[in-house]
């Protein structure tokens, strides 16, 4: 892995652990920002991608931007999108347009 993406993971793991008071969700319960997954595509591209259930908002990092997209509806698999950009997974694979590099297709957890 190399060293921009570990201060990458590093800061998302940083801000998942930061102690503060826990948000609720409906019926009380803490709501926590999911691990971070990366992913690797085609032509040695990458993303990296943090979802935060209380909001339904993906944060997402490819091609040097960061962008926070909110949740939209998919007929199968997860969609966030936002204007020209767009994030969808289904399973292991996602695809990403809209971000500088891209689009990034045929991406793989890993």
């Amino acid at each position: 892995m190399n060293a921009p993406r570990l201060l990458i993971l590093a800061a998302f793991a940083s801000a998942a652990c930061t102690p503060q008071a826990p948000e609720k969700a409906p019926g009380g319960a803490p709501e926590v920002m999911v691990r971070p997954v990366s992913y690797v595509c085609e032509e040695g591209r990458s993303i990296i991608t943090a979802y935060r259930r209380d909001n339904d908002t993906m944060t997402i990092i490819a091609g040097g931007l960061t962008k926070v997209l909110p949740a939209m509806g998919a007929a199968s698999g997860a969609r966030f999108a936002d204007g020209g950009f767009e994030f969808w997974s289904h399973g292991e694979e996602a695809s990403l347009t809209g971000f500088p590099g891209g689009p990034y297709g045929g991406c793989k957890e890993g």
